[in-house]
């Protein structure tokens, strides 16, 4: 476990009635861990011209110097995290990755990747254990969440680029992606992650809207509408949205993905990087594994942000499932190294992180350990001088 010298150490046991209020939770054993959070120091301000430092109680490395670290978790340095107050956002490259139409390409452009060549830091959703976990953060509950987060990840294909894309961001000389291409037809894959999941059945006769039974005769009435999250340059308008599609449950290179059209686009927020989806599924089957997964992935924020997100100085595990290349969906487990608070604001922010991305990981969610499910969450941008980053979202 490392020396606990220097750590904030806390007792946490979690009640089984209360995992299983929702019959959706899978039931589980009670959860018994000691939580050792470490306390860790931060550079120089000085080093970072036009921010300002926040300070934060340090300790010694050498309470680092026996820690017990997973293999598949990418760690930053002890003694090596920022808080910092910034006027302006670094939005640097995005992680969109390009394909033909049918995809057919995606799988050599993985083969080729630069940046994590054999992408052995990616883990299959199928292959994740408890035990990829750093020791630490080896409970049920914090297991489960992350399963729930693969299971509502989705890939996003967009088959043109909308007209009305902007040259730059907003307030910045920041080159917009693929502005330089507005107007053509080329197929561009990213994540997202479902919001939001309403059911309804032939009791409540309400005909599904989507294209297929407003034409229809005969219009289902059992159906799911489905609202997923994403980041503004994967998916930038009602345009891009209508030539969008959605991979349900693409979490194996054999598997068989559902795959829905986009019906619409909203909630537009350039400056955030932040946009939504929504389709509407006919897959009675679908629709209530997505109702389950989002039943029991709220309940377990919960529980597992009472814990956490007062340590979150300390407790750094970040996590992003994502589409890597347009492949399928992998899970990556890293630390936040940097909090950028943003336009003065405590719980505006943006971070970046050690956690692995490739092309095809834009729009992917940034899950932070504990973060409450509330507001804006924070989309995983793309990478910028400091590593991989989010575009802002609210802690």
């Amino acid at each position: 476990m490392g020396n606990k010298q220097g750590r904030h150490m806390l007792k946490w046991r979690n009640n089984e009635k209360r995992c299983n209020q929702r019959e959706s939770i899978p039931s589980q054993q009670p959860v018994q861990a000691d939580i050792y959070l470490d306390k860790t120091g931060t550079p120089d301000p000085a080093d970072d011209p036009g921010v300002q430092g926040v300070d934060i109680s340090s300790s010694s490395g050498d309470d680092h110097q026996n820690d017990t670290r997973d293999k598949d978790v990418v760690t930053a340095p002890p003694d090596y995290f920022y808080v910092f107050d910034c006027k302006a956002i670094d939005h640097g490259d995005h992680e969109v990755e390009e394909s033909d139409e049918a995809g057919s390409d995606l799988h050599s452009r993985k083969a080729a990747c630069s940046k994590n060549p054999g992408h052995t830091h990616f883990i299959p959703v199928a292959s994740f254990t408890i035990d990829h976990l750093p020791e630490d953060y080896r409970q049920d509950a914090i297991f489960q969440l992350i399963q729930l987060q693969a299971r509502l990840t989705v890939k996003i294909s967009t088959r043109c680029v909308s007209p009305d894309r902007p040259e730059f961001y907003p307030d910045s000389d920041a080159p917009y992606p693929f502005y330089n291409r507005c107007g053509d037809k080329f197929t561009r894959n990213g994540t997202g992650m479902i919001w939001e999941v309403q059911k309804y059945t032939p009791e409540a006769n309400i005909p599904c809207p989507c294209a297929q039974c407003l034409n229809s005769p005969d219009p289902i009435t059992s159906y799911g509408y489905v609202r997923i999250q994403t980041a503004a340059h994967v998916v930038f308008d009602e345009i891009e949205a209508r030539e969008s599609a959605c991979f349900f449950g693409y979490d194996s290179e054999d598997g068989n993905p559902v795959v829905i059209d986009c019906l619409s686009h909203f909630d537009l927020d350039i400056a955030n990087d932040e946009s939504f989806l929504s389709c509407y599924v006919h897959d009675e089957d679908l629709v209530n594994a997505l109702v389950d997964a989002m039943t029991g992935y709220e309940q377990l924020c919960g529980i597992v942000s009472e814990v956490y997100w007062p340590y979150r100085l300390h407790a750094r595990l970040t996590v992003i499932a994502s589409h890597p290349h347009g492949c399928s969906k992998q899970i990556s487990l890293g630390e936040w190294t940097r909090m950028n608070r943003m336009y003065g604001s405590d719980n505006v922010t943006t971070y970046n992180y050690t956690t692995c991305t490739c092309p095809g990981s834009s729009g992917a969610y940034v899950y932070l350990l504990g973060k409450p499910r509330r507001g804006f969450h924070h989309a995983h941008k793309g990478t910028n001088s400091y590593g991989n980053c989010s575009g802002i979202g609210i802690d």
